[in-house]
């Protein structure tokens, strides 16, 4: 944390019977803190009151500007010492500013990048702002009047963050205003809006020298104010936005008139430090960074303190104070040890009635000076600090934090680092662990390169240590490279063009598309031009479609072409495209020529199909095809199943009569041969299922076309069937066998063998006789009625009485094959 050192001063009015105050303090002498005697520099003005010490003209040496109160002598004005750098200074003129100037600040207040002047005029009422011209000189003031106002201390900061410097002024004698601290914004322009009043203690105390500094650790500038009639000092938070909250009072020594920021006991918060005229002492309140503080610690400060300052003067690390005392006319260092204490003291002659005092370097040793503001004798003393200091650890200061984009070339400045006895420097740059692994050049020079190497969008924190050696030595400092992303686009490669043959599988190839910043990018394939096809996987690396077929059979050579365009997305929008690698790099494109084979036709004998018997039956073949869009030629010849009679067998579309079948129909194949004409020749088949529509015959109500035969004379009679069923009357009647229930020979006198001949016509010839003894006979004629569909069954009987009066009886004993 940086703690900005501003010092601070009471106002003229605790001064008054200064030179007429008796006593003498005497410090302890002590070698471990040293000063050359003052070098008193006449003012061209009276009653000096406040010294600011910056570099005014540019040139890298501590200047000092010097108010002159003059109170009611002439010549109100702020003088300007300009340093050599060899911690002498010359005055080189005087500006005036209104009446009773008391304090001054530095800063750049029109963003010209040259210091300015603010000056707080109590009796005026005013803040003078005097425009620098870079080389020390100063435009006339321009005076911002506060209504009511006795300006006592001016501060610059800030205070709402919009890049330009404002104004905190205290006001002290108007007793409306006495408790108040007031807020000018600045816009750039070295105009400021019009003050805005804070309450900046309780009523009836009269607020003394300010102090800005962040003590909460927000990022927004916050004050600390003394008091000239009370024990307490107060801070205002800010908001950031050029208002601040309510003041909160905290207890130090009497009459804190003059206060300052500093870390002083090395917690790395920050801290104030306040001079009390009252109590002869100084207060520290150790902050705890978070607006809040510890208890104060006191410590001694002889001789009615008026104005504090704070450096590190004997060189041991650790924030020292320098205060002036109105008893005597000296001012004190008190050494801190770095707890907040400050135990042991020094004092030095200055001119009369010492009243401020600031710290700088004014000799380029690195050891801080000091310049006291002498009220009573008109001058401002400069004391060169001689204080041997232990030989200091160098250091390190390996440069502001920065941020670079990836792929840009990066220097690291080391160039900053120095050493307190200017001992010569050895470098050694080292990458801090976890970020992605850099080449340095030139690691043991102050500054050392490398290329930023490529990361991820979020981008990536790289650090790197810097290690000085001075006289054995050393000091680390760190600094932080911040690598942006740039997005690249992708690059798009669609890959080689091709050549296919008509009909065959073809597959596009994008895998060589790449990122450079590794992202995951899609991809979109789209056809451009040539014959259209479905790309399958699209959305892939390597979509798939067939080749198209764009020729006849006769034709040779590329036949097509066809175009297709890749477009790759990272799905970020690009910034500044790395060399090389354009926005047009996002697409690519790839021909794909197609040249001609004769490709085979390809036969379709149509769809299976089943019908009726002995009906119109059309086999179908038109959706047969040719890729090269040849002529076809159709041969369609029968495999299988029952004979039938094709026309148009050369046709795409041939005709039959579906043949009569039998009852479990009957399956007829026919091959289909298509061809092209040039060689090509395709074949498929077709089923047709021919079903048969009839029933079979039905023999249950068959009878004998004679029953009875009569008289049994011996003769053969013609017997047939009748009564069969037949839907179709297609049925065929076959007897299979005759039998009687007497022997066919042996029965008496007459008797004649075979009563029975089958006939292949579906009749019998029957005997007419029987037995002369017995009670007749009965002929059983068995047989089948078939047609296509089945067959049936059945028996019919035909008797021959005994008489005719007695009808013959059913043996159901022996049967006799009547054939034999």
């Amino acid at each position: 944390m940086k703690i900005h050192i501003k010092a601070s001063t009471a106002h003229c009015g605790l001064l008054s019977g200064l030179l007429s105050l008796a006593g003498v303090f005497q410090a302890a002498a002590q070698s471990n803190v040293t000063f050359a005697p003052a070098v008193n520099y006449p003012m061209l003005g009276t009653n000096a009151s406040y010294v600011a010490i910056a570099d005014l003209d540019g040139d890298g040496k501590a200047d000092i500007a010097v108010t002159n109160q003059s109170d009611s002598r002439p010549n109100p004005n702020v003088s300007i010492l300009r340093g050599a750098g060899n911690g002498s200074f010359q005055n080189i003129g005087s500006y005036g500013v209104g009446s009773g100037p008391l304090s001054v600040a530095v800063g750049d207040v029109n963003g010209d990048g040259k210091m300015d002047l603010a000056v707080g005029t109590h009796n005026s009422g005013a803040v003078a702002i005097l425009l620098g011209n870079g080389s020390g000189g100063f435009a006339p003031s321009v005076f911002n009047f506060l209504s009511g106002g006795n300006v006592n201390d001016v501060k610059m900061g800030d205070f709402n963050n919009d890049g330009w410097l404002d104004l905190a002024v205290s006001d002290t004698w108007d007793s409306a205003r006495r408790n108040t601290v007031r807020i000018l914004l600045g816009n750039g322009t070295a105009t400021f809006a019009p003050a805005v009043s804070y309450q900046a203690t309780n009523p009836g105390i009269i607020v003394a020298r300010l102090a800005v500094v962040d003590i909460n650790h927000d990022g927004k500038l916050d004050l600390a104010i003394g008091s000239q009639n009370s024990g307490t000092v107060s801070t205002l938070l800010g908001n950031g936005n050029g208002t601040f909250g309510s003041p909160v009072l905290h207890s130090v020594g009497n009459n804190p008139v003059s206060v300052i920021a500093g870390d002083f006991d090395g917690d790395g918060n920050a801290d104030i430090a306040a001079s009390n005229n009252a109590s002869s002492s100084v207060t520290i309140l150790r902050g705890n960074g978070d607006g809040t503080f510890q208890a104060p610690i006191h410590s001694a400060a002889p001789g009615r303190p008026t104005a504090i300052a704070s450096g590190d003067f004997n060189g041991d690390g650790r924030l020292d104070l320098a205060v002036t005392a109105e008893l005597p006319d000296r001012v004190l260092i008190l050494t801190g040890d770095g707890t907040g204490a400050f135990p042991a003291r020094f004092s030095f002659i200055v001119g009369s009635a010492p009243v401020h005092v600031g710290a700088g370097d004014f000799n380029g040793d690195g050891k801080p000076d000091l310049a006291v503001a002498n009220l009573g004798t008109h001058n401002a003393s400069v004391l060169l600090n001689t204080t041997v200091f232990p030989d200091s650890a160098p250091i390190a200061n390996a440069g502001a934090d920065f941020s670079v984009n990836e792929g840009q070339a990066v220097a690291l400045d080391g160039t900053g680092s120095s050493d307190p006895e200017n001992d010569p420097l050895t470098y050694a740059w080292t990458q801090v662990p976890g970020g992605t692994a850099v080449t340095l050049t030139g690691a043991n020079t102050a500054s050392p390169t490398f290329t930023a190497p490529v990361v991820a969008p979020g981008g990536e924190t790289l650090s790197f240590d810097l290690t000085v050696t001075a006289n054995g030595k050393t000091s680390t400092d760190t600094v932080s490279v911040t690598v942006v992303n740039v997005n690249h686009p992708p690059v798009a490669d669609a890959g080689a063009d091709q050549s296919i043959a008509e009909g065959s599988p073809v597959a596009l190839d994008g895998s060589a598309s790449f990122d450079i910043d590794s992202d995951v990018f899609t991809h979109a394939w789209t056809q451009v031009s040539g014959p259209a096809v479905t790309l399958t996987g699209a959305d892939t690396s390597g979509p798939t479609f067939t080749a198209p077929y764009a020729g006849t059979g006769g034709a040779t050579g590329v036949v097509a072409t066809l175009v297709f365009e890749l477009l790759v997305d990272d799905g970020y929008p690009a910034d500044a495209p790395a060399s090389g690698y354009t926005f047009d790099n996002v697409r690519d494109r790839v021909t794909v020529e197609i040249t001609n084979t004769n490709n085979l036709p390809i036969a379709a004998a149509g769809a299976d199909q089943t019908v009726d018997e002995n009906t119109a039956v059309v086999l179908d073949s038109s959706a047969s095809s040719d890729p090269d869009s040849d002529t076809l030629t159709y041969a369609w010849t029968q495999t299988g199943g029952p004979a039938i009679t094709l026309t148009g067998g050369a046709t795409a579309t041939p005709s039959f009569t579906a043949p009569f079948v039998s009852a479990g129909g009957a399956d007829l194949t026919f091959s289909l041969t298509v061809d092209d004409g040039y060689g090509g020749t395709a074949t498929d088949s077709v089923v047709i299922h021919v079903q048969n529509m009839n029933d079979p015959p039905l023999a249950t109500a068959a009878q004998p076309t004679v029953a009875l035969l009569w008289p049994p004379n011996h003769q053969m009679i013609a017997v047939g069937i009748t009564g069969v069923s037949d839907p179709n009357n297609n049925a065929t009647i076959t007897i299979t066998s005759v039998t009687q229930d007497e022997p066919t020979n042996g029965l008496g006198d007459g008797d004649t063998a075979v009563d029975a001949v089958i006939s292949e016509d579906g009749t019998v010839l029957l005997r007419a006789e029987r037995s002369g003894k017995g009670d007749g006979r009965v002929y059983r004629i068995s047989f089948t009625a078939s047609d296509l569909e089945g067959s049936s069954s059945g028996m019919v009987k035909v008797v021959v009485p005994h008489s005719v009066k007695k009808p013959a009886i059913d043996s159901s004993g022996t049967l006799y094959n009547s054939t034999n």
